[in-house]
Formats: C-alpha cells, sequence, structure tokens
C-alpha cells in the first residue's frame, strides 16, 4: 500500500516519546536513514547502559517513562484495574478473579499502525499508548486453553460426558460459531471433528441452552496494561553462508514487565435462585477456568509466537478471588485450580 508523508523538518523529533517515535518513519527512504532511525528507536524505548570502572547502570528510555507517567494518569481515572463487583452480586454467584503477573518470557503482538519504524510495533492503547493485551484477545487465548484441556482428556469420557464439558464452555465463552442448530447446515467446528458421534447429542442438549443457538456467555474480561516496553531483534542468517540478512525488529514487553488480569463471572440466568441451585455448578465452572488460567499461563503463553515460548508468566502472582463467601488471596498460577475452587466451595 503507497503511502504519502508529508513532515515538516523543524517539528521531528519534537513531542512525547510516541511523536518522536511516529516521526523516524520518515527517514525510511534512504538505507543509511533506515539504520539512523532505528538505533534512534532502540534508543528511545530501551535507554542506554552506562558504564564506568565500578558499576553498569541501566537508564530506561524515554518511552519507557512515558509509560510510567500514562498509568499514573490511568490509574488515577480508574481505567487500569476494574473494581470488584457489589457484594449483593457476589451473593448471586458473580466471581471475580484478578491478580497481578510477571512475565517470565517476552510478548509479543502486532499492532495495526499502517506506518512505522519498527517491523513488528507493539499493540498499544489508542489514547494513552500504553502497551495492552486487549479483552477480546483474553476471551479467545482463555476459550482456546478451555478447550484444548476438554480434547485433552475426551478419550477417558463418554459421549454424554464429552457433551456435559463441551456445553459448559458454551456457558462460559459463548456459542462457537461453526455450529447451527439445523443439522442439515452443512457446518462442522473443531470439537465435532474431536468426537463426530457426540455432535448429534450436543445440538440436541444445545436447543435446551438457547432456542437460537447463540449464547452470550457467563465470562466477561478487561484489558491488560503492561508496565515497560522494548524491543527485540531477530537476525535470519543463510543457510549457506551462516551470515546474517536482515534484521527483523520487534517491539516487545520485556521479561519481568508487570500486567494485571481481571475476570468476571456474571451467571445472569441464575437470578433469583437461592445458593443450593447453583453451588455445584460454580465449582466446576471455577474448576475449569482454575486450570485454563495456569495451562495457558504457565505452559502455553499468552503471546505471538507462542509456540517459541514467548509470552509465558512466572508462576508467583499477587491477587484474590471475591465470591459470595468471602476473598482468598491467590499467589501461585500452578495451584489456582484448587484455590478457585475453594474460594466458593462455602
Amino acid at each position: 500500500m503507497p503511502f504519502d508523508v508529508w513532515a515538516k523538518p523543524h517539528l521531528l523529533g519534537q513531542g512525547d516519546a510516541y511523536s518522536q517515535i511516529q516521526s523516524l518513519a520518515t527517514k525510511l527512504v534512504t538505507d543509511q536513514g533506515k539504520q539512523d532511525a532505528r538505533r534512534e528507536h532502540v534508543r528511545l524505548v530501551h535507554g542506554q547502559v552506562q558504564k564506568d570502572h565500578r558499576t553498569v547502570q541501566e537508564v530506561h528510555g524515554s518511552y519507557n517513562e512515558m509509560i510510567r507517567l500514562e498509568l499514573a494518569r490511568m490509574q488515577a481515572l480508574g481505567l487500569v484495574t476494574p473494581a470488584s463487583p457489589d457484594r449483593t452480586l457476589l451473593q448471586s454467584g458473580f466471581t471475580f478473579v484478578q491478580f497481578r503477573f510477571t512475565l517470565d518470557k517476552p510478548y509479543l503482538s502486532k499492532d495495526d499502525e499502517a506506518l512505522h519504524i519498527c517491523d513488528n510495533p507493539l499493540r498499544k492503547d489508542k489514547v494513552f499508548k500504553v502497551p495492552l493485551l486487549a479483552a477480546t484477545a483474553w476471551k479467545g487465548l482463555l476459550r482456546w486453553a478451555a478447550v484444548k484441556l476438554v480434547v485433552e482428556a475426551s478419550n477417558k469420557w463418554s459421549d454424554e460426558e464429552f457433551v456435559r464439558r463441551r456445553l459448559q464452555v458454551t456457558r462460559l465463552f459463548g456459542n462457537e460459531k461453526e455450529v447451527e442448530l439445523d443439522e442439515a447446515t452443512q457446518l462442522t467446528s473443531y470439537l465435532d471433528d474431536q468426537r463426530p458421534a457426540a455432535a448429534t447429542l450436543y445440538r440436541h442438549e444445545l436447543k435446551r441452552l438457547t432456542s437460537t443457538g447463540f449464547v452470550a456467555g457467563r465470562l466477561q474480561f478487561y484489558p491488560t496494561f503492561f508496565d515497560r516496553m522494548d524491543v527485540e531483534v531477530i537476525n535470519p542468517h543463510d543457510r549457506q553462508t551462516k551470515a546474517g540478512t536482515h534484521p527483523i525488529y520487534f517491539e516487545s514487553v520485556p521479561i519481568g514487565a508487570r500486567g494485571t488480569f481481571s475476570l468476571l463471572y456474571a451467571p445472569l440466568d441464575w437470578a433469583g435462585e437461592r445458593p443450593g441451585a447453583w453451588k455445584s455448578e460454580l465449582t466446576a465452572d471455577m474448576s475449569l477456568l482454575g486450570s485454563a488460567l495456569s495451562t495457558l499461563f504457565l505452559r502455553y503463553g499468552f503471546s505471538a509466537k507462542r509456540s517459541s515460548g514467548f509470552g509465558v508468566a512466572r508462576n508467583e502472582i499477587d491477587g484474590q478471588v471475591w465470591a459470595y463467601g468471602g476473598t482468598t488471596p491467590l499467589t501461585q498460577l500452578a495451584k489456582l485450580r484448587e484455590v478457585m475452587k475453594r474460594a466458593v466451595a462455602y
């Protein structure tokens, strides 16, 4: 896609760190300009390393300083971490999970900026320019992890049990886009392929849950904002000469950066029912969610290129579960399943 870039030379390099990085794209017209712009990009994001005869001190770039200031502004506006639901909602089965985690491997994503100095700019908030992972991305990632858990354990289940677990995923995350209630429709989903004999039974049970085939899902997700950004460089090598070819620059959230994950379990269909009517279902849902979260954060990762190990978090977290029985602290991702089940087992 061609672009016309109009710039006033005396204004380039002015403004905040984000504006300065954006202005670097005007130097892409020559090879030397491209090299200079990329070095400046790394300096603005990563900063410099100061060395003397005794110490080595890393100086964070101006973009990370901007992130710190913008996060403080967002926190004052109540935009970084959502508040827990009202006590009356908790008495109706609503459950809120929130914890602060630390990256053990870098996080990568892809922004939709049309013109940027970096080959793969990190996705950022449109207003505050802070690195983020969108709520819709969390929903897709966690659903994928839950489905993986169901498929991995499906060999030991009957068709009836497989359908029950599949309906549980549907209740939590909403309807499967590939599934139609009309069995004559020539559409099949991934889970149909995993257990073809249970496909008809699943649609029969789905009709009891919804007459239209559309289910909103009980889970509400929130974006995660990260507190740091960095630049990664991948340099592909020629297979014959073993020499580097053209370095590829990725903006990333580095190891050690932190973010907050928030999730609201909102069973609106339980309105007016007593706790005894939904306690067992709530416990089962928390068990699946705890397992899916642990698997996603510790095993698979939630980043682009996660098959290469990107986007994995450290086991230690700091958070809580708010449920109708009270609050329960969260300290380890590996124990989420047990703790989340215990949090609602009152």
